[in-house]
């Protein structure tokens, strides 16, 4: 009896699915970034690299070169073409410039 109670008090008690509303916009945004990590999927290693450090984690270009090794003209480069790239991936998954 004890462990029983026990057990029932750790339990916690979500909202089953269909109590959960769900909101058009939360599901445009969900659509919408999964498109986009797919698109970021298909750029070559070196592009999507340099895409993520610069884009999503907030570092500079010079940061980039640093922990690279390499030329912060050529992260400047692989990040203009992983720009143009991901764009011709969107543009190919149906998204309009």
């Amino acid at each position: 009896m004890v462990d029983h109670a026990r057990a029932r008090a750790i339990r916690t008690t979500e909202p089953l699915a269909e109590d959960v509303a769900i909101d058009g916009d939360d599901v445009e945004r969900a659509m919408v970034e999964w498109q986009v990590e797919d698109a970021v999927r298909r750029l070559r290693a070196e592009h999507r690299q340099v895409l993520l450090e610069i884009y999503y984690r907030g570092r500079s270009s010079r940061d980039v070169a640093v922990e690279l090794g390499i030329p912060e003209g050529t992260v400047r480069s692989r990040l203009f073409y992983a720009l143009r790239s991901l764009r011709l991936a969107l543009e190919e998954m149906g998204w309009e410039p």
